[in-house]
């Protein structure tokens, strides 16, 4: 087994132990793209145990619970551009809406690096590199910069070619993907 496979299996944890990274005062970006849905519904079940963690969230794609009401002592959202799962916690000014332009979230958002980034990434090829899919943006940055990256595999995410790849060495853990309804 190469060195690279040893590291990967090494990085594995469970969505919950990931979760369990993000701290009451953080600041947790989950990239562009879909969310970790694994990793989403985790940091989410923590409601009430957690406060003040600012989630960074470019277009929402799941709902976590965290859009409801009674949710903004544990989690301060903000997102940059409204979709409809989170449309009417936009409405009634339960997240905080930061539109965006092609400057990186996090820098829109006021801030150069977040506690913890999650992403979500393809398997690993023969020489341990994951692919962003569809959107890279500024996934790396984003990664490079955090306290903490966490990953969510997803063997059904579309490998996509040029600079939108990512060694396993360069990111801290790696979760699991679970399907979500949607995507069945």
């Amino acid at each position: 087994m190469s060195g690279w496979r040893r590291e990967y299996e090494h990085k594995f944890i469970s969505a919950e132990e990931a979760a369990g990274m993000v701290k009451s005062g953080d600041k947790v970006a989950f990239t562009s793209g879909r969310e970790a849905f694994a990793i989403g519904l985790a940091l989410a079940a923590r409601i009430g145990e957690l406060q003040d963690v600012r989630v960074l969230l470019p277009s929402p794609s799941f709902d976590f619970g965290w859009y409801d009401e009674g949710w903004q002592e544990t989690f301060d959202i903000t997102i940059r551009a409204p979709t409809a799962t989170c449309q009417e916690a936009v409405d009634a000014k339960r997240v905080d809406l930061d539109p965006g332009t092609l400057i990186p979230f996090l820098e829109i958002a006021g801030a150069t690096a977040a506690d913890v980034v999650i992403t979500e990434v393809s398997t690993p090829d023969e020489n341990g590199y994951c692919s962003f899919g569809s959107s890279l943006w500024a996934k790396k940055r984003q990664i490079e910069n955090a306290r903490i990256s966490i990953a969510e595999v997803n063997k059904n995410l579309i490998r996509t070619y040029g600079d939108n790849y990512i060694h396993i060495s360069e990111i801290d853990h790696f979760v699991e993907h679970i399907s979500s309804e949607a995507e069945h």
